[in-house]
């Protein structure tokens, strides 16, 4: 009875049970061609459209293993099933006769001549592992000037059980293994109450039944949050044996944590997260980290097992400089790296200051309307005002310009950060604390490259943190009304203010409101602001 009462081993068996009772009443799935295509359609020709329907041609020939063109259907379940397909070809030729094969069995053969639906039975035995692989061989043939070799065009996919499925082999073991594993990791953190040892098995129930539900867009993934708990469990092992005190087990997770702690527990999840990225490139060939972040995590990793290993009680210590020197390295990799990057926002942002320059305007109404997500200018005038003075020189250099002065500004904040936690942490804690968290802030990287303002709206933001905590109520509003006229939810913060009955800081943020932009439109126009505020923010809410 003491193993039943085991928090991983009840999650695991509760999600199996799960797993197999969700797998047994899945519903089926039904795609159109366009809607998940990458997962489902392998070597078929690109997606085209006819009267608005879309559908993909097939690639005809003797085409067989991997040049066929096959429909997948990952981790439906193992058992027989209907499978309906929408096919077609040109109404005015010849009939294309077309084979349907799955594990190596020949399921139908059709004669394909214009639209038609064809429904096919599945045997267990043709599912592999749990998917659906169905292979279209069929003769080629082109037409016109369209040298493709084509088959017959799919437009939609239907996948119905016939009798009761069993979940796919990796769900039976990577679901609980999931499970189990989260509910070792919320034990190892100190979670002793009912909803700790429930959450476990209420999380893996769900990811089961989302998977058994929800095949295509849950079930092929799965592995990847175990992959991610794993990692979660390296992590803190590896945090536990740098900080533990004398006398205790490695493994032990301390019950109090200082702030240093703190620090090496964000650095090592960050390099963790990296080694996720990794695993992710190697599954996907996406996600993946540059060399130099690669090279850079195996340094900082290898050195932090190592420390581990030492039996100093200064091996926290050394840890913690190691997290912050690789901190620092990782931050001027990645500033060099985004001065190489595209700059797609920037080069939006200077065309429409040089626009403006030249007589223009700074929106283009229509193109926000048609997707105001593009690549359209879309914040406020004043923000386009700061630009003006970059729209004066070739584009090439105001980005290089605009990127040197994020990084000045960026290390303006950093100064500010350590000024700040000098007096809290020492100056090694407040070096190792701003090498941590901004060294290791790849967003910030990217707005740089991009040429956004992110940076800008980070020191303003730290600015105003700081000054509040100092009881400067200008600092506060001056700077909360700035960052608010180059992104407009800064000024959420006014109910933040109001809340603490800050009254001073929410009336320096309208006075600052009122100043700032009474600048712009003496600058911009008033023209712009209503362009802006009647027919540019309304749609892009």
């Amino acid at each position: 009875m003491s193993v039943l009462r085991s928090s991983p081993l009840v999650a695991a068996l509760l999600t199996l049970a799960t797993l197999v009772l969700a797998y047994g009443f899945t519903p089926g799935v039904e795609r159109a061609v366009g809607e998940q295509d990458p997962i489902l359609f392998r070597n078929f020709h690109d997606l085209e459209t006819i009267r608005g329907a879309p559908y993909r041609w097939s690639k005809g020939g003797p085409r067989r293993d991997a040049r066929a063109s096959v429909i997948v259907l990952p981790q439906v379940g193992r058992g027989d099933g209907i499978l309906e397909l929408q096919v077609r070809t040109t109404e005015d030729g010849p009939s294309v006769p077309l084979t349907l094969s799955a594990g190596g069995q020949t399921l139908a053969i059709a004669d394909v001549q214009g639209r038609q639906s064809l429904t096919v039975a599945v045997p267990r035995s043709a599912l592999a592992g749990g998917d659906v692989r169905v292979a279209l061989t069929s003769p080629a043939w082109t037409r016109g000037k369209d040298p493709r070799p084509r088959g017959v065009a799919v437009e939609r996919i239907a996948w119905h059980p016939s009798s009761w499925m069993l979940p796919p082999p990796r769900q039976l073991w990577v679901l609980p293994a999931f499970a189990a594993a989260l509910a070792l990791l919320l034990g190892r953190l100190g979670g002793s109450s009912r909803l700790a040892r429930l959450a476990p098995a209420a999380g893996g129930g769900l990811l089961a039944l989302a998977a058994a539900w929800r095949p295509l867009e849950v079930a092929p993934f799965t592995h990847r949050l175990l992959i991610g708990a794993v990692l979660a469990h390296a992590a803190l092992w590896l945090w536990a044996a740098l900080v533990r005190p004398s006398g205790a087990r490695w493994w032990a997770v301390p019950r109090e944590v200082s702030a240093r702690g703190l620090l090496l527990l964000m650095g090592i999840g960050y390099w963790m997260l990296v080694a996720y990225h990794a695993a992710l490139c190697y599954e996907t060939r996406w996600f993946c980290p540059t060399l130099f972040t690669g090279i850079n995590g195996v340094i900082v990793l290898g050195g932090l097992i190592a420390a581990a290993a030492w039996t100093s009680p200064r091996r926290g210590a050394v840890a913690l400089g190691l997290v912050s020197v690789g901190g620092v390295a990782q931050a001027a990799g990645a500033a060099v790296l985004a001065f190489r990057r595209p700059a797609v926002d920037f080069a939006t942002l200077w065309t429409a200051a040089r626009d403006f320059s030249l007589g223009g305007s700074l929106y283009r109404p229509a193109e926000v309307a048609a997707n105001h997500f593009g690549a359209v200018f879309k914040v406020p005038p004043f923000y386009g005002m700061l630009l003006l003075p970059l729209a004066r020189i070739p584009m090439r250099t105001a980005l290089a310009l605009d990127r040197v002065l994020d990084v000045a500004l960026y290390l303006a904040c950093a100064v500010v950060l350590v000024s700040w936690l000098r007096p809290r942490l020492g100056t090694r804690g407040a070096l190792a604390a701003v090498a941590i968290v901004l060294g290791l802030m790849q967003p910030a990287f990217d707005s740089i490259a991009y040429g956004q303002i992110d940076v800008v709206l980070l020191l303003s933001m730290t600015l105003a943190f700081v000054a509040l905590r100092a009881g400067r109520p200008a600092l506060v509003g001056l700077t909360v009304a700035l960052a608010t006229l180059l992104k407009l939810y800064p000024l959420v913060l006014v109910l933040f203010l109001a809340a603490r009955r800050e009254w001073k800081a929410v009336a320096w943020t309208a006075g600052g409101l009122v100043a700032l932009d009474a600048l712009a439109v003496a600058v911009m126009g008033w023209h712009e602001h209503a362009v802006y505020a009647t027919q540019v923010l309304p749609r892009i809410g």
